[in-house]
């Protein structure tokens, strides 16, 4: 028995502090810093196979059957000019309508300041009839378009929701998932995306930058969390906790 004390007193079995101490796997761990989430892959980034065009294009791009093919961030397919708006030339087509509609606004100055007399009315009174409603539609359109471009949405994205783009799915009908905020959106809307401002700042012409590739499409983010009551009203400025427009 003294031997057997003796040997569990030299490993420290019988002492006290050996009882008190817990094991290092017990005690609590410093917590771990943060890391920032993963970015999703990049099959999350591209809509479905296009079998036409032999390519996934990424998301916020559609096909358009009039052109039959594949535009990036497509907003629509405009009957006027022959060609689809979408992430290279939206900005222009804004200053395209933009114009427009001060050509539409100086028409009505010119037909409301007319002078003719009764016998004459009739011409001033048709020509009201026709610059008058195309004056409305030209603001309605600019309305639109500037909104789109402060809230980077799109006119297809807009008009067919989640119901219709798997990408969209769970947004409600005036969500902005791809909203960074009114000056990021129109830095990106009126200086990254546009192919001439793009050959401006290299010194070198559209068909240079398509022969050297230099433009590829953006790769948007899928949407994430939709934050419906944050107190940035100017990152949400559509719904958020303090108002909501929908």
């Amino acid at each position: 028995r003294k031997k057997e004390s003796a040997h569990t007193h030299q490993h420290g079995l019988d002492h006290p502090s050996h009882l008190l101490q817990s094991p290092s796997k017990d005690r609590p761990q410093p917590p771990s810093p943060r890391r920032p989430p993963p970015p999703p892959p990049l099959h999350r980034r591209r809509r479905k196979f296009c079998k036409t065009c032999d390519f996934a294009p990424p998301i916020r791009s559609h096909h358009c059957k009039i052109c039959n093919r594949c535009v990036a961030t497509f907003d629509h397919h405009c009957l006027f000019i022959g060609t689809c708006i979408g992430e290279r030339n939206h900005c222009r087509f804004y200053w395209f309508i933009s114009f427009q509609l001060l050509g539409f606004i100086d028409c009505v100055s010119i037909v409301s300041s007319s002078t003719l007399s009764i016998a004459l009315s009739m011409i001033p009174m048709l020509a009201k009839l026709f610059i008058y409603p195309l004056t409305l539609s030209a603001l309605i359109i600019w309305c639109i378009h500037s909104w789109f471009a402060l809230v980077n949405a799109t006119t297809f994205e807009a008009s067919k929701g989640g119901q219709y783009i798997e990408y969209l799915s769970g947004a409600r009908e005036f969500d902005l998932p791809f909203s960074l905020g009114f000056d990021s959106n129109l830095r990106a809307f009126c200086c990254l995306r546009d192919s001439i401002m793009a050959s401006i700042t290299t010194c070198q012409s559209e068909k240079e930058l398509n022969k050297k590739q230099l433009w590829v499409p953006i790769l948007w983010k899928p949407p994430g969390t939709i934050v419906r009551d944050s107190t940035d009203w100017w990152e949400n400025p559509w719904q958020n906790k303090y108002w909501s427009c929908c």
